[in-house]
């Protein structure tokens, strides 16, 4: 088993600033990634881990790929970028999840793929690609919109504006949260 602390893209996800952007979100959080993957660059090498770090069983989703499908969120769709990552949550443990990039070779897919949202709720079919990267990647074969995401009707907009310097001056530490 080998482990790399920095994002190796495959060639199908050329663009350099997609393979950036996916290295900071693994790099932040390295739990949310599933980056426990076999050298396959060696004669012999052992099949996938069945848990990864994550706690998740990576033989037990592939196989849901690859049967009736496996239902999660959409983490991130950057269209320009044909950038999409797929959130997947343990229906028994909301913290055990992981997050893995969509590819797909079908012109179809590629299309409905263009089309998905941030929280949009999918059903998709596929299968791990077999590439020695830190960070499982998905080949959609087929895609299914269960539910698309739509904010709260009711929430009223926030709207609270910030007096700087004057807010800062006289502190001496902060508190805040980098989402990559």
């Amino acid at each position: 088993m080998t482990r790399t602390n920095r994002m190796q893209c495959i060639p199908s996800l050329a663009p350099t600033v997609a393979c950036a952007v996916l290295a900071l979100i693994c790099a932040a959080k390295p739990s949310r990634c599933a980056t426990a993957v076999p050298d396959t660059t060696r004669p012999g090498s052992p099949p996938a881990a069945a848990p990864s770090e994550t706690g998740i069983d990576l033989r037990q989703l592939e196989a849901r790929l690859k049967s009736g499908g496996l239902a999660g969120w959409v983490h991130g769709a950057v269209k320009g970028q044909e950038l999409y990552v797929f959130t997947y949550r343990d229906p028994k443990n909301f913290f055990a999840s992981a997050d893995f990039p969509l590819v797909s070779r079908s012109p179809q897919v590629l299309k409905q793929l263009r089309a998905l949202n941030r929280h949009d709720q999918v059903l998709i079919q596929g299968s791990f690609l077999e590439r020695p990267a830190p960070q499982k990647h998905i080949e959609v074969t087929g895609l299914r919109v269960l539910k698309r995401w739509s904010p709260a009707d009711a929430m009223p907009a926030y709207v609270y504006r910030a007096k700087l310097p004057e807010e800062l001056l006289g502190k001496k530490e902060l508190v805040g949260k980098v989402h990559a």
